[in-house]
Protein backbone atom coordinates (compact mmCIF):
# COMPACT_ATOMS: atom_id res chain seq x y z
CA UNK A 1 0.00 0.00 0.00
CA UNK A 2 2.68 2.83 0.90
CA UNK A 3 5.70 1.54 -1.35
CA UNK A 4 7.75 4.10 -2.75
CA UNK A 5 11.17 4.68 -4.33
CA UNK A 6 13.85 6.20 -2.27
CA UNK A 7 13.37 9.74 -3.99
CA UNK A 8 9.37 9.35 -2.98
CA UNK A 9 10.30 8.14 0.78
CA UNK A 10 13.00 11.17 1.01
CA UNK A 11 10.89 13.82 -0.22
CA UNK A 12 7.66 12.54 2.41
CA UNK A 13 10.22 11.90 5.45
CA UNK A 14 11.82 15.99 4.55
CA UNK A 15 8.34 17.08 4.66
CA UNK A 16 7.21 14.81 7.90
CA UNK A 17 10.55 16.37 9.67
CA UNK A 18 10.87 19.33 8.61
CA UNK A 19 8.76 21.21 6.62
CA UNK A 20 5.10 20.34 8.57
CA UNK A 21 6.59 21.12 12.07
CA UNK A 22 7.99 24.93 10.58
CA UNK A 23 4.46 25.22 9.17
CA UNK A 24 2.68 24.57 12.45
CA UNK A 25 5.18 26.62 14.24
CA UNK A 26 4.60 29.56 11.77
CA UNK A 27 1.30 29.38 11.77
CA UNK A 28 0.47 29.28 16.10
CA UNK A 29 2.77 32.36 16.09
CA UNK A 30 1.31 34.41 13.15
CA UNK A 31 -2.18 33.67 14.24
CA UNK A 32 -1.47 34.47 17.58
CA UNK A 33 0.58 37.62 16.80
CA UNK A 34 -2.14 39.06 14.37
CA UNK A 35 -5.01 37.60 16.49
CA UNK A 36 -6.18 35.38 13.36
CA UNK A 37 -9.48 33.28 13.68
CA UNK A 38 -8.82 29.07 14.28
CA UNK A 39 -5.55 29.69 14.98
CA UNK A 40 -5.05 26.68 17.25
CA UNK A 41 -7.32 24.65 15.49
CA UNK A 42 -5.29 25.74 11.95
CA UNK A 43 -2.50 24.51 13.75
CA UNK A 44 -3.67 21.11 15.47
CA UNK A 45 -4.87 20.13 11.82
CA UNK A 46 -1.22 21.02 10.30
CA UNK A 47 -0.11 18.97 13.44
CA UNK A 48 -2.68 16.01 12.66
CA UNK A 49 -1.40 16.01 9.05
CA UNK A 50 2.11 15.43 9.89
CA UNK A 51 1.42 12.89 12.14
CA UNK A 52 -0.55 11.04 9.56
CA UNK A 53 2.38 11.41 7.09
CA UNK A 54 4.70 9.83 9.95
CA UNK A 55 2.41 6.80 9.94
CA UNK A 56 2.56 6.90 6.60
CA UNK A 57 6.53 6.31 6.16
CA UNK A 58 6.79 4.28 9.44
CA UNK A 59 3.96 2.09 7.22
CA UNK A 60 6.00 2.34 4.55
CA UNK A 61 9.91 1.54 6.02
CA UNK A 62 8.23 -1.46 7.80
CA UNK A 63 6.77 -3.02 4.49
CA UNK A 64 10.19 -2.49 3.17
CA UNK A 65 12.25 -4.28 6.21
CA UNK A 66 9.56 -7.05 5.44
CA UNK A 67 9.91 -7.53 1.58
CA UNK A 68 13.84 -6.88 2.28
CA UNK A 69 13.64 -9.99 5.02
CA UNK A 70 11.64 -11.99 2.71
CA UNK A 71 14.08 -11.83 -0.45
CA UNK A 72 17.03 -12.61 1.98
CA UNK A 73 15.39 -15.60 3.12
CA UNK A 74 14.30 -17.08 -0.20
CA UNK A 75 18.12 -16.34 -1.79
CA UNK A 76 19.23 -18.58 1.19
Amino acid sequence: MFKWTNEQYDAVKFVALHVIPALEMLWGTVASVWNLPYGTQIGATIGAVGLFIAMCIGQSKKEYEKEKSEVITEEE
